[in-house]
């Protein structure tokens, strides 16, 4: 397995010290050219056809990352945060953890070969604020984007990120993307990312997108999640947090891990791959036999699943 990072410290600085009108060129032929696989299935340029058209720039500036005109002297310190080696060096450890372990369950990857960097923030993006200075992409095979406010926080759990993040990267090799995908497909999606970087990195690195809630909100996600399971395209609401009955803080993707255990039901971690919408999944290791036969580990599939959310949004 070949996982390279393209490091983004070093076209950071060589933005600092551009004139303003250089930055978004560097950012665009340095940190995204390599990445031109990614933006290909996007239909994404890597430079507009107009000037102040959309492409690559403007495209990433939408997911969180920081704009390349507002790389200036400011962010050195941010810049020098991520130059360290060190950081580099587990990143690139998550990323190669990440995917080692799905070759460990006998899961042959048709990707041979992996991309990824981590970029600088833009930290009056509302979902970089919501998600508490952090994010990621991974969905195209091949490619992994994290991006991030520097600092001690950050820093340390973006490995469990780039978790998250492989696990979609592995996923979509299996998996067609769809444009209308539907919540309860989100839903799976994501639990299973979660749960294999919950699974690598432990509880406590557990993403702020499924770790926080309060009463108040859980009252206001439940009726939106029931709705939306009708077939919505979900956004970014699948991110929502939810609680359960004992009160313990989790997000939609720890609602599917919840509901899965109460069904006694064990899934590792990326083992999941769904043929078609409304089929069951398939399980690569089966579970040991002598579990009751009423609770033989099925993983459900995406519409069962959604009743089940169903029934778990309308707990008391």
């Amino acid at each position: 397995m070949d996982v390279r990072p393209v490091r983004s410290d070093q076209t950071y600085r060589a933005m600092i010290a551009a004139p303003p009108e250089k930055r978004a060129d560097l950012y665009r032929h340095e940190l995204m050219a390599p990445f031109k696989e990614k933006w290909d299935c996007y239909r994404v340029p890597l430079e507009a056809a107009q000037p102040g058209g959309y492409d690559v720039v403007m495209a990433s500036e939408m997911l969180g990352i920081l704009p390349p005109m507002r790389v200036d002297g400011s962010w050195a310190e941010a810049v020098s945060l991520i130059g360290d080696d060190a950081f580099w060096d587990a990143c690139q450890r998550a990323v190669e953890r990440s995917l080692a372990r799905f070759g460990e369950r006998g899961i042959e990857l048709p990707r041979k070969d992996y991309r990824f960097t981590v970029l600088l923030a833009n930290p009056d993006n509302p979902v970089v604020r919501a998600s508490e200075g952090y994010g990621g992409d991974g969905g195209i095979p091949g490619s992994i984007f994290a991006w991030l406010v520097p600092g001690g926080r950050t820093m340390r759990r973006l490995p469990a990120a780039l978790a998250h993040e492989a696990n979609h990267n592995v996923r979509f090799q299996f998996v067609k993307w769809r444009n209308d995908i539907t919540l309860g497909e989100m839903l799976v999606s994501e639990g299973l990312a979660e749960n294999f970087a919950v699974e690598l990195f432990g509880e406590e690195l557990a993403g702020p997108w499924v770790a926080r809630t309060t009463p108040d909100l859980l009252e206001q996600v439940k009726p939106l999640v029931h709705t939306g399971l009708g077939g919505a395209r979900p956004g970014r609401a699948f991110r929502l947090p939810l609680r359960r009955r004992d009160g313990r803080a989790h997000g939609l993707p720890h609602a599917r891990r919840a509901l899965l255990r109460r069904l006694r039901v064990r899934v590792p971690p990326g083992q999941a791959l769904p043929r078609r919408d409304g089929h069951r999944y398939r399980r690569r290791h089966p579970p040991p036999r002598r579990r009751h036969p009423r609770h033989r580990a099925k993983l459900l599939g995406v519409n069962a699943f959604c009743r089940k959310v169903l029934e778990f949004c309308t707990l008391a």
